[in-house]
This record gives C-alpha cells, structure tokens and sequence, in this order.
C-alpha cells in the first residue's frame, strides 16, 4: 500500500520522515513484510510494499499502534465532545498509569 507513514525497525515504531532511503530492515506493521522508502520528485516521501504484496490494512494497523505508544507516553488523552449518555463532554483526560496489551478477566484491551 503506499502512503504508509510508519513501519517497524528492531521492533520499534518509525516515522517516514526519520526512515532513510536505501536503508534496508523496515516491515510493515501489519503484514510485516519488507517495506522500501520511497522518496522521489513525484510523490510525498511514504514507505512502500515489493509489487507483488497483497497487504490490505497496513497503514491503518500503524496509526493503532502509534495511538497506543502515544498514550501510553503521555498517559492523557483529549476527547472531543459527544452527547452519549453523558460520558463524554469533550474533556481532557489524565491517567496514572497505561497498560498495553494486558488481559484482564479473559478479555485482552489494546489500552487499560
């Protein structure tokens, strides 16, 4: 898919603007197939899979992750208002603590 902003290097998520043309060892977050940075004069600079992939879905399973590394560091988050029984009126949020990826009771949240 192109336009991918994010891909996996040693486990860790990087930002297109941080990934280096020619530079090999980036994977799609999803598929977790080899991704190429492209950086031409034509298109925006993204990270691009080989032709041959049928990867559906990679740019949306970055954004996730990248959601989640975001609040897990800044541990707040600002919710724009909705009128849904009242829980939510557009208020910023502040947490002691995140948890990623913790079962709780059988159920697996990607955030407690």
């Amino acid at each position: 898919m192109k336009n991918d902003v994010f891909a996996l290097k040693n486990n860790e998520l990087i930002h297109i603007e941080k990934a280096i043309r020619g530079e090999s060892g980036y994977c799609c977050c999803k598929c977790k197939e080899e991704l190429i940075v492209r950086d031409g004069e034509k298109n925006i600079k993204h990270f691009s899979h080989k032709q041959d992939s049928n990867c559906k879905g990679g740019l949306e399973t970055s954004i996730h992750l990248f959601a989640k590394q975001v609040l897990s560091k800044n541990k707040k988050i600002n919710l724009p208002s909705l009128d849904i029984n009242k829980i939510n009126q557009g208020d910023l949020y502040e947490f002691d603590e995140v948890i990623c990826e913790d079962s709780f009771e059988g159920i697996k949240p990607d955030i407690t």
